[in-house]
């Protein structure tokens, strides 16, 4: 939990600037001390973290950025070796640490939009899934909760 102000509200104790839209996914890799965002302005980024998050002295400083996609990006994962990037132009894209990216997988097009990545680490092998929405319902369905 974070550190509490004088009227109880939690202060920021560190703030991520260069997203020009909102931020969609973040992803914490603590092996590694890497953050990776993703944002409606079709950038990844990455963030390499200095110290402990839980500290206020912490640093964390911009490693990368890495654009590929032709719309938004939903969501993000670090893996040992790679990130994996999922958006909206219905593409999965494979990311090296350097922020080259290695492969680009096509997916359906349509109504259909790529919402979140699944990853299984089976042995030394990753499987990654991509679970795909389908727009008009999660519209409708969104508009019902409202």
């Amino acid at each position: 939990m974070g550190q509490r102000n004088e009227t109880g509200n939690t202060t920021i104790s560190h703030r991520l600037t260069g997203h020009e839209g909102v931020i969609f996914s973040i992803n914490f890799n603590k092996t590694a001390s890497l953050i990776a965002t993703v944002s409606d302005d079709r950038s990844i980024r990455l963030w390499k973290v200095t110290g402990s998050l839980q500290q206020i002295n912490c640093k964390v400083e911009p490693l990368n950025v890495m654009f590929g996609h032709a719309a938004r990006v939903w969501d993000v994962k670090l893996l040992t070796y790679s990130v994996v990037s999922v958006g909206e132009d219905a593409t999965c894209c494979i990311w090296d640490y350097k922020g080259q990216m290695k492969k680009k997988f096509k997916g359906h097009k349509g109504i259909l939009t790529l919402m979140m990545i699944v990853i299984l680490k089976l042995g030394q092998m990753f499987v990654i899934m991509v679970v795909m929405v389908m727009v008009m319902m999660v519209m409708v369905m969104t508009m019902i909760w409202c």
